[in-house]
């Protein structure tokens, strides 16, 4: 969370030209941030603005499984999927259940 925190303050400080934050968690985008890129077997599946790449569709297609993503204030999180099993994106790229 302090590292969170202190990209948070970086980036809504403008201090800094561009951050490049790599991260296998939608709960570590630290507000502010404005783009997201997704790999997906070493090839780019998705880039644009944050709200249209960090979301429920994108996600659930970049893991193939269903992922439900809710935007609490400026912070991303992967519930689950829709019947509320847990998942968790594990590095490699694969879900656990």
């Amino acid at each position: 969370e302090l590292l969170v925190a202190t990209l948070t303050n970086a980036a809504q400080a403008d201090a800094v030209g561009a951050i490049v934050f790599v991260t296998h968690h939608m709960e570590e985008i630290p507000a502010g941030f404005t783009h997201a890129l997704l790999l997906k077997d070493g090839r780019i599946f998705a880039n644009g603005p944050l709200e249209e790449v960090v979301e429920t569709q994108t996600l659930s297609a970049c893991f193939s499984t269903p992922l439900i993503v809710e935007r609490v204030r400026d912070r991303f999180f992967v519930l689950g999927d829709p019947d509320g099993t847990p998942v968790l994106p594990l590095s490699d790229g694969s879900i656990s259940r």
